[in-house]
């Protein structure tokens, strides 16, 4: 294989060049001044306050000082305007106050005397309980630093220095060296270093030699699965098996797991990740092979999208978006790998993978934005749209961790009907571009496929920017598969609605369907149909069942409407993977191939 050519004679190289990766600069704490670092101090001691104390102490180099706070979080691509959350902001300097100019809502300018001291303090709300956000309360902190700490023109490269004071019963999680404080080696490091602290401990985990600290808080989530701890482990292990490569953090890494009522999500980081995971998903059938799949994805972020980065975001701009056509590969290769690691670590088996794959391909067929919006498109627009979503969002558009994941699939066994994979593709972007941090472009993954395959590239450029150009179907019949579809009990009436203190009110109208025709919009909120009292969705679906032509009463804008809706018996669809029942011997060989993953 192509990509097996040069892969072992770097391995090894790849090894040590990681171990020098998480070498931090050395330097003795005795003779360094507050002129060699930004010292930062968080004060978190009334949490039931749900406020941040935050006092930077620095010496600016110019006699004027730009400060900033940054307008998005990196790996959330969407501006977030984090400095709605601040207030009582406070600028000293040889204890005269200074009165700063504000260039921008998230931007100040003031005039100092330079190599003096100056001093910031202010205060963050934390009342948003996200994975991107801060929160505080009087059980637990959970801090995201690119929300809370104020960058300082001309001082970014400078080492950073973290000070926390905290309840005394509180312990503290930081994936930085020290205990005391924690340093940072320059302002990117620390605000990529999440705070979490509170009334809980952690608990290591091994991968190979390497040490891992992992922190539950919340719903006491090793009680309901004994096995949690080795199966964290286990796929830890399985996509280090992936990669064929240590874990680029070391021992410095930190798995936050944050247990609430209902919530699904994770944000990673160089040295971490912090996971949000609903008690109530866990329960269900999938609910636990769910939480090993995104433990897995945030996992391999290590690599893939915070080492491994798209060319745009080797140096981040905090200020503004930042538009890439990549996020396909950084969001959508990781969520298709993310399927499989539970399978590479023995947890699961080859028919869950099959299900779960077949989920994703019902979701884009059920997607009609995936006529209007590219590959490419979904990755550029995310910043407007993806993280703005609506639930009529899916006519027009396509989320490309969705899309992203069957790109990946297809390209996956193309790849390996020319003796090559997907996984190595991605072991070989990581040696060019990731160890050394450089980023990669389109092209440059174009160019990887192309030396396998011409023609496969050609293709991936058009996957990749032309709308509803995936070869689902013929792809699985590659692997002895088929695509097969059925109706499922609901007619088709191209309505979703959300059900609000016994209000139904329309949330999507389909384009092109029975209620469009009606002419019923997003807002309205139905009451009865044929005179039957509508209090929930499902009495909608109770009623359209055996009728030709109804009658719905609605309110628009406070005021009773009525309509017209000529039911169809055209009923919703779904779609399955199913085996062929005559497999050949060549798409047996290339299954046996694929389901191996690695």
């Amino acid at each position: 294989m192509f990509f097996d050519r040069y892969f072992t004679i770097i391995i090894k190289i790849d090894t040590l060049i990681q171990g020098l990766i998480k070498v931090e600069p050395a330097f003795d704490i005795d003779d360094i001044s507050l002129n060699d670092y930004v010292d930062i101090s968080l004060d978190i001691r009334d949490p039931h306050k749900q406020t941040i104390k935050v006092t930077i102490k620095c010496y600016p180099k110019e006699n004027e000082q730009i400060f900033s706070m940054p307008i998005w979080t990196p790996g959330s691509y969407t501006v977030r305007d984090h400095v709605q959350n601040l207030f009582d902001l406070k600028i000293t300097q040889n204890d005269t106050f200074l009165l700063p100019l504000r260039l921008s809502p998230s931007k100040w300018l003031v005039e100092v005397v330079p190599n003096t001291e100056i001093k910031l303090t202010y205060c963050i709300e934390a009342r948003s309980l996200t994975v991107r956000t801060s929160y505080l309360d009087e059980d637990f902190a959970s801090l995201c630093l690119s929300g809370i700490i104020l960058q300082i023109n001309g001082l970014r490269q400078l080492r950073h220095r973290l000070t926390i004071e905290k309840e005394n019963h509180w312990n503290l999680f930081v994936p930085l060296p020290g205990s005391e404080y924690f340093w940072a080696s320059n302002y990117d490091h620390l605000i990529d270093s999440p705070v979490h602290a509170g009334d809980v401990t952690s608990i290591d985990i091994y991968v190979g030699n390497f040490k891992h600290e992992f922190i539950l808080i919340g719903n006491q989530l090793e009680e309901m699965h004994k096995d949690l701890i080795a199966d964290i482990s286990a796929i830890f292990s399985a996509t280090c098996d992936l990669m064929k490569s240590d874990p680029p953090s070391g021992n410095q890494y930190q798995l936050i797991l944050i247990m609430l009522e209902n919530s699904y999500g994770g944000l990673e980081h160089d040295d971490s990740c912090v996971l949000h995971f609903g008690w109530k998903r866990l329960k269900k059938e999938n609910g636990y092979r769910k939480l090993l799949q995104l433990i897995g994805h945030e996992y391999l972020h290590q690599w893939n999208v915070r080492r491994l980065r798209p060319i745009e975001y080797i140096e981040y701009d905090y200020s503004k978006e930042v538009v890439t056509d990549s996020l396909w590969f950084a969001e959508g290769v990781t969520s298709y790998f993310d399927l499989a690691i539970p399978l590479i670590a023995g947890l699961t088996n080859e028919e869950l993978l099959i299900s779960d794959l077949s989920y994703e391909i019902n979701i884009l067929l059920n997607t009609p934005g995936r006529f209007y919006q590219s590959i490419a498109d979904s990755s550029r627009e995310a910043w407007v749209k993806l993280y703005k979503s609506t639930p009529a969002s899916k006519d027009t558009q396509v989320s490309y961790y969705n899309i992203g994941t069957l790109l990946s699939f297809c390209l996956d066994v193309s790849l390996r009907k020319v003796n090559s994979s997907l996984s190595d593709l991605l072991r070989n972007l990581w040696i060019e571009y990731g160890i050394n941090r450089k980023g990669y472009s389109r092209d440059n993954i174009i160019d990887l496929v192309r030396k396998v395959d011409h023609d496969l590239s050609i293709k991936l450029s058009n996957w990749i920017d032309q709308c509803d150009s995936l070869p689902i179907s013929s792809i699985v019949k590659d692997l002895g598969y088929q695509l097969v579809s059925s109706d499922t009990p609901r007619i088709d009436i191209g309505l979703t609605c959300i059900n609000i203190n016994g209000l139904v009110k329309v949330t999507r109208v389909s384009l092109n369907s029975t209620c469009e025709e009606a002419k019923l919009i997003v807002g309205d909120e139905i009451i009865a149909i044929d005179k039957h009292k509508v209090r929930s969705i499902e009495d909608i679906y109770e009623l359209v069942k055996s009728n030709k032509k109804l009658q719905i009463s609605f309110f628009r804008n406070g005021i009773l409407r009525e309509t017209v809706m000529k039911i169809s018996n055209q009923y919703q669809k779904s779609w399955e993977l199913k085996p062929c029942s005559n497999k050949t011997e060549q798409q047996t060989s290339l299954m046996e191939n694929w389901i191996k993953i690695i």
